[in-house]
């Protein structure tokens, strides 16, 4: 589909170019109204085409099957880059993303019964409750653990 009237093109904003670094191998001419195919031209080829990120993949990265033609004049060392543009991409958005990670499991001593036995606590004991307390502490060490940061060992 190849055009050559002249349409200024679209900045994307730079949320989405480092998400999908392809966009920048591109100049968008119309963006789609909600996700979807938008009109884009290929910097190498400089041919015209409708079609989502996915269509822009397929087109840069020589992918067959996408529905799209592959760019003939994107050499080896291009497409080299392009393929570690979009790991590095893969890989920024994999960090940023929460990490899940479990709490500790309350252990019990061996040669001890499982069964709880009915237990008195002390006024003290009631106090400061230490069943919650301990909750509590595995509770805030999994924040901070799922947040990259680790405990100060000095």
């Amino acid at each position: 589909m190849a055009h050559n009237d002249e349409r200024a093109a679209i900045e994307l904003d730079e949320q989405q170019l480092k998400k999908n670094p392809l966009w920048n191998h591109i100049v968008l001419l119309e963006k789609a109204s909600s996700g979807g195919n938008a009109v884009w031209k290929c910097k190498y080829c400089s041919l015209e085409y409708r079609g989502s990120y996915s269509r822009v993949k397929s087109h840069l990265l020589r992918i067959t099957g996408g529905g799209i033609k592959i760019c003939p004049k994107v050499t080896k060392s291009v497409l080299g880059q392009l393929k570690n543009e979009v790991a590095k991409a893969a890989d920024d958005t994999d960090k940023s993303k929460p990490k899940d990670v479990p709490l500790p499991v309350p252990t019990t001593t061996v040669g001890f019964s499982m069964k709880k036995r009915p237990r008195r606590g002390s006024t003290l004991e009631k106090a400061f409750d230490m069943e919650t307390r301990n909750q509590l502490d595995a509770m805030i060490a999994r924040l901070f653990y799922s947040g990259g940061l680790q405990p100060c060992t000095d």
